[in-house]
C-alpha cells in the first residue's frame, strides 16, 4: 500500500511542479532521484550469492515474441483490417495456441524468459498502474 502512495504521491507532485514550472525541470528532478534511489539500493541492499548459471531460453523467448505478436497485432489492426476478417481471427486463434503452449512448457526446462509465475504476480501491478494514470491523465 505504500508504494502506491508513494507513486501517486510523485505523480501528483509531477503535476504541480509542471503547472509552474517548465517540463525539462521535471525530467531532471526525476532524473535525480532516480539515480539517488539507484545509489542507495546499490549501499542498503546487500550482495546476492551467485545463483546456478542459466542460458537464454531461445523457445521460450521466440514463443512469448511469437504468442504477443499474435495477440497484439489484430488489436491494434482489427479496426481497420475488420473484426470479422479471416487475418484478424486467425492470428487471435494463432495467439491462443501460442501462448497456451508457451506456457505448457516444463518450468523446470525454462529460463527467466518464460517465467509465467512472476508474469502473473505483476499483472497486477501493472494494471494498477495503467489505471491510475489513466484516471490521473484524464480528470
Amino acid at each position: 500500500m505504500g508504494a502506491i502512495a508513494l507513486g501517486l504521491s510523485i505523480m501528483r507532485g509531477c503535476v504541480l511542479l509542471v503547472e509552474h514550472v517548465d517540463w525539462h525541470v521535471l525530467f531532471c528532478t526525476m532524473a535525480g532521484i532516480g539515480l539517488l534511489v539507484m545509489a542507495l539500493t546499490m549501499w542498503v541492499v546487500p550482495q546476492s550469492p551467485p545463483s546456478a548459471p542459466g542460458g537464454l531460453d531461445l523457445l521460450g523467448a521466440v514463443g512469448l515474441s511469437a504468442g504477443l505478436v499474435a495477440l497484439l497485432l489484430p488489436i491494434s489492426k482489427g479496426g481497420d483490417w475488420g473484426w470479422a476478417s479471416t487475418i484478424t481471427l486467425g492470428l487471435f486463434s494463432a495467439a491462443v495456441v501460442i501462448l497456451r503452449s508457451w506456457g505448457a512448457l516444463d518450468p523446470s526446462q525454462t529460463a527467466a524468459a518464460n517465467g509465467l509465475n512472476s508474469l502473473m504476480r505483476s499483472i497486477g501491478t501493472s494494471v494498477s498502474s495503467a489505471v491510475i494514470g489513466t484516471v490521473l491523465a484524464h480528470p
